[in-house]
């Protein structure tokens, strides 16, 4: 037996998506009915992270922030563009709203952030996916392990200022804090000239 898709049959399971899945506001995941959509997904990301751990150490954490960087500037960009639907955010406001409720319609979770000094600090008080699954495999990891989040904001930040961001995970969930929090720095080149 042979089984095709259809554009009909396609269009009729994204509207079935769309009529079930819902935010869930307390715990930022994505339900379809009562099951976490994302919750398949943060495993594999979460599977995928162990895996290269166990390749690589330490290192795990390098590789996840850079494979999702490249992402989340594409995304950035789409932010600045006032022809792409959420790219209406025309100051600054609108802008960390955007990126909220973007990680929240996503299933990444419900974050806040917040610019001070020159810096801006993203938080997640759920914690971030791949910490939820050690909350939920009562495990503690040994250092942060967002590095996944941290490279797509990352990336995000640095196109929307059209400068570099360097950020860096200062709680971690997963391996025990009470909460996910970023905090972005614009880059210095240590080569600027005098």
């Amino acid at each position: 037996m042979k089984v095709k898709v259809d554009k009909k049959s396609a269009e009729k399971m994204l509207q079935e998506y769309k009529d079930f899945i819902r935010i869930d506001h307390e715990t930022g995941n994505l339900r379809w009915g009562s099951i976490p959509v994302f919750l398949t997904r943060a495993r594999l990301l979460y599977d995928i992270y162990r895996e290269i751990e166990k390749l690589v150490g330490e290192a795990a954490y390098s590789v996840t922030y850079h494979s999702l960087r490249t992402y989340g500037a594409e995304f950035g960009k789409l932010l600045r563009d006032p022809t792409y639907p959420s790219g209406r955010g025309k100051n600054r406001k609108e802008l960390f709203e955007n990126i909220c409720a973007d990680s929240l319609a996503g299933g990444w979770g419900k974050i806040t952030i917040e610019e001070k000094k020159g810096e801006i600090f993203l938080e997640c008080e759920t914690g971030f996916p791949i910490s939820q699954c050690y909350i939920e495999d009562k495990e503690k990891s040994k250092g942060p392990v967002d590095g996944f989040y941290l490279g797509y904001f990352e990336g995000i930040l640095s196109a929307v200022d059209a400068c570099e961001y360097q950020g860096e995970e200062t709680h971690c969930k997963g391996k025990g804090d009470g909460k996910c929090c970023f905090v972005f720095r614009m880059y210095k080149s240590h080569h600027a000239s005098k």
